[in-house]
């Protein structure tokens, strides 16, 4: 089964501090309710105040990626606020890739944790909203490897035969990363053979990306 590399994954390093989610309420041309919220520290208009949000999200999101690379228990956990809190003012900023690139590693960070259930949800959450398909092929990938860890097996089954497909033809590192995740799982379920086939595929394929 020969299978198609295209680029890997763009990283995004965009990120916080407290929103508050009271605001100004706008009717939208077609009628819809829309709350502009009000965020201490941001005025100006919606152009000026989306920028603002943006900018402060990003700066999260970097502070965020360099105290997770301390791996200490402290940094850790405040790299953990800092890109929920940028996935916050990511979507007030109506930047749904970047908030998705946001939850994908606070799950990254819950997993590190042993909080596996956190982590899925995050991973879910990043699912629900990333419209890259190499975001959601690592987000599919993540969360059958959590289903691995805690069971079921059904949904670890699920989860990774999903991920099998969408990163079929995606880059190289997608692919093994689906590739792992399904090796885990067949692992979990006692079938060590097809696991290691497997996780052998997916050890080449990060080794060539």
């Amino acid at each position: 089964m020969k299978w198609k590399v295209i680029p890997a994954l763009l990283a995004s390093a965009l990120s916080f501090a407290p929103v508050s989610l009271q605001g100004q309420v706008e009717a939208s041309p077609g009628g819809e309710i829309r709350v502009e919220p009000s965020i201490p520290g941001v005025s100006g208009n919606r152009a000026s105040k989306r920028n603002a949000l943006q900018n402060r999200a990003q700066a999260a999101y970097e502070g965020a990626v360099k105290l997770g690379q301390n791996q200490t228990a402290s940094d850790l956990h405040a790299a953990l606020k800092a890109f929920q809190d940028s996935a916050q003012l990511f979507k007030f900023a109506h930047q749904s890739e970047n908030a998705a690139h946001a939850h994908f590693r606070a799950g990254e960070i819950y997993s590190t944790l042993g909080r596996y259930g956190l982590a899925r949800y995050s991973f879910q959450t990043s699912l629900k909203i990333a419209q890259d398909p190499e975001l959601r092929c690592r987000a599919l990938s993540r969360i059958a490897r959590t289903y691995a860890i805690t069971g079921p097996f059904s949904l670890g089954d699920r989860y990774s035969n999903e991920a099998m497909g969408v990163c079929y033809h995606l880059s190289e590192g997608g692919q093994a990363e689906a590739l792992e995740a399904r090796g885990e799982v067949l692992d979990f379920a006692g079938e060590k053979l097809k696991s290691d086939a497997h996780v052998i595929q997916a050890r080449d394929l990060f080794a060539a990306a």
